[in-house]
């Protein structure tokens, strides 16, 4: 959902650039600024009262049968949020819910607020959806209690309640998919709108002392390159207050957590508590410099899974820092900012379009609309793919991250675990005795190129598994960033045998090679062109 709020805030921003992306006329409902609103009114009703039957029927039969295919309900749920995307640029551009704002609402010269209400639209639609989705949600974890007490699994119970209530769903919606990304973002627009302001006295200033327009541009783009850095610096310190967070106790675990820390060789800021009254079991990593950077375990996480399991996962959030994934994300934007704006300069400005928009607009248009849903579905697949292998190597250091001589001593098993084949030549997890005596001590820094441990193997893919349980997932289901719990585990098996573990290396070498030959060739791509 974060990914669906970033692409509705792009959407809206161009939508409020003309020289951006201008679609033909011929697109837009020709109507006065009132009938245009009214029109973007009623896609908002019309969608949320589509999204409202479609949860009520999925509760009634929760209701009435006790059970429901979760992965149809869930690709339902995704077809509704493309669905709200595909709408809410159907307001932008065929209703022109930007130039209702912009000029007939006089919001023009307001500063986010002109931003924020273009996006309206989309936020209201997002809430109408979270409301609905909540009638399923809450029956589904009140169905997921019982089978964890079953399990002999703890349930947590805040202020007395097993489970949220709409108030505190929705809470937890707008924090977690909303504000995050909406808090680093209005920082910059904020700024951006400040240096827009200031900069024409600065520009007499700097052409006085002889500097040319394109110089003055590029001390400009500079500044505004360095206002995005430092606001992706220091946003998580402002998430961190976002996401209710507190520091994690002293203790047991936390002083395991720290000699991870050493051992992986990653500084951070500070390990936080993320509180959620019990309703989410996950972890997340934030922050680019070490004094800035915070990991954040909820707490359902840490009443739910054993210390050697949160370790790994631990290990995992970890494992994005220590292979720079967060920068290699924001290569990969660099470079597709770079590649989209000189691929579209060469489409969208060249003599064959600009004779095809004068003779054919409506085929102008249609080539248009096409070249950015290719951009879309093209950026979207090569993402998808990034994220993965990303998700596989950070599942990776997890594994490497569990110290062998804990498991030893550890209430999961009274020794560590080996792969053996089978019947058949399939490996087959059992339980074997292990010379504790074998296990590198805890302080020895992890070895990010060695194989790890078919032991430590099992319990990280253990914890993923019963992360998916507690949150009612479906380890065969598959997400576009992540892939699924069962896939992740069985690749990680895989990975135990040394020629694949060096052919992933080789894959993920390749992929960041390739990022850094795409940004770097679009920036000096990029710099020819200006010149």
């Amino acid at each position: 959902m974060q990914v669906l709020a970033v692409i509705s805030l792009a959407m809206t921003l161009m939508a409020m650039d003309p020289q951006a992306m201008q679609l033909s006329h011929d697109l837009q409902l020709h109507a006065d600024a009132l009938t245009r609103g009214l029109v973007v009114l009623a896609g908002c009703l019309a969608f949320v009262l589509a999204a409202l039957l479609f949860n009520m029927a999925a509760a009634r039969r929760l209701d009435r049968d006790g059970s429901m295919n979760r992965r149809r309900y869930r690709r339902g749920l995704m077809l509704l949020t493309w669905a709200m995307i595909v709408l809410f640029g159907a307001q932008l551009y065929w209703a022109d819910w930007a130039a209702v704002v912009l000029s007939a609402l006089h919001l023009r010269g307001w500063p986010l607020v002109a931003e924020m209400t273009v996006w309206a639209p989309f936020v209201a639609m997002l809430m109408g959806f979270w409301a609905s989705a909540w009638l399923v949600d809450v029956r589904l974890r009140l169905m997921d209690i019982q089978r964890r007490l079953e399990a002999g699994l703890p349930v947590h119970a805040a202020g007395g309640r097993p489970v949220w209530g709409l108030g505190g769903f929705m809470a937890f919606q707008i924090r977690f998919h909303l504000l995050l990304v909406l808090v680093p973002l209005l920082a910059i627009l904020l700024i951006h709108a400040g240096l827009d302001r200031l900069f024409p006295s600065v520009s007499r200033l700097l052409e006085r002392w002889g500097l040319d327009a394109g110089q003055r541009g590029a001390i400009y783009g500079v500044a505004l390159l360095g206002i995005v850095l430092g606001v992706f610096m220091v946003a998580p310190v402002m998430l961190a207050a976002v996401l209710s967070t507190r520091p994690l106790d002293d203790g047991p675990l936390r002083s395991g957590l720290e000699s991870s820390l050493s051992r992986l060789g990653v500084k951070v800021r500070r390990i936080l508590l993320w509180r959620t009254g019990g309703m989410v079991s996950n972890a997340a990593v934030m922050g680019l410099w070490g004094r800035l950077r915070y990991v954040l375990l909820s707490d359902g996480l840490i009443e739910t899974l054993p210390d050697e399991q949160i370790e790994g996962v631990f290990g995992h959030e970890l494992g994005h820092v220590t292979h720079h994934h967060i920068f290699y994300y924001l290569l990969f934007v660099a470079a597709g900012a770079f590649w989209i704006d000189l691929t579209a300069g060469t489409l969208l400005q060249s003599q064959w379009f600009s004779r095809l928009e004068a003779s054919r607009p409506a085929i102008s248009t249609a080539v248009e609309a096409g070249y950015w849903v290719l951009v879309a579905v093209g950026g979207g697949m090569l993402f998808g793919w990034l994220s993965r292998r990303f998700e596989r190597q950070a599942d990776l250091t997890g594994a490497q991250a569990i110290s062998l001589d804990g498991l030893a001593h550890a209430n999961l098993m009274p020794a560590a675990w080996a792969v053996e084949a089978g019947p058949g030549g399939d490996e087959t997890v059992v339980v074997v005795p292990t010379d504790p005596g074998d296990a590198p001590p805890a302080a020895r820094r992890v070895d990010l190129a060695a194989v790890p441990h078919p032991a430590a193997i099992e319990v990280y893919s253990a914890a993923l598994l019963r992360i998916a349980q507690i949150n009612g997932m479906d380890r065969n289901q598959h997400t576009w960033r992540h892939g699924s719990i069962q896939g992740r585990c069985d690749h990680l098996r895989r990975l135990a045998e040394p020629a694949r573990f060096r052919r992933f290396n080789v894959v993920i070498g390749l992929a960041k090679l390739g990022i850094l030959l795409a940004c770097f060739g679009g920036l000096l791509l990029q710099f020819a062109a200006g010149s």
